[in-house]
């Protein structure tokens, strides 16, 4: 029976070397919203076979599979995008959507409070609904990287 990282790979080693190229920079360069980068560094003479294991390292098997649909969807590889797609369904992978999203969006580290309960972005702007998480002793919270933030009320990181 395959496994999610086996059906992955055989839809990797169907890019040519520069299409793997730009795959492992859309993992890189943090272009899909929502979805933490991998360092750089950590793909640079990645192949096929290694950038599917960095992947289910950092997103976990059933995630890798979605966010690698994501990516070749952006890529313009829509065939082999929807290939993938299909395969991972047949295996009992829940997807939201018909672009590939993962069916649960990744939590946000933090939130940013501002009047009435809102969240704040710059100057004031409201955006988006405030994300509380919280992780019981022994537990884990994936969330995506934050930066350009301004945060009020309580952050804490452990």
């Amino acid at each position: 029976m395959d496994t999610i990282p086996k059906v992955l790979l055989d839809h990797l080693e169907e890019l040519v070397k520069a299409d793997l190229k730009s795959f492992k920079w859309h993992l890189t360069d943090g272009v899909l919203h929502g979805i933490a980068h991998i360092p750089r560094g950590k793909l640079e003479n990645c192949d096929a076979q290694d950038t599917v294991d960095k992947m289910k390292q950092y997103y976990g098997a059933e995630d890798a599979g979605k966010i690698a649909v994501r990516v070749l969807r952006e890529m313009k590889e829509n065939n082999l995008a929807g290939k993938l797609q299909s395969k991972l369904t047949e295996m009992g992978v829940k997807f939201e959507d018909d672009a590939g999203a993962p069916s649960s969006t990744p939590p946000q580290a933090a939130s940013t409070q501002g009047p009435q309960g809102s969240t704040q972005g710059p100057q004031g702007s409201t955006q988006g609904p405030q994300v509380s998480i919280r992780a019981e002793t022994g537990g884990s919270v994936r969330a995506p990287v934050i930066h350009g933030g301004v945060f009020h009320g309580d952050v804490t990181f452990n």
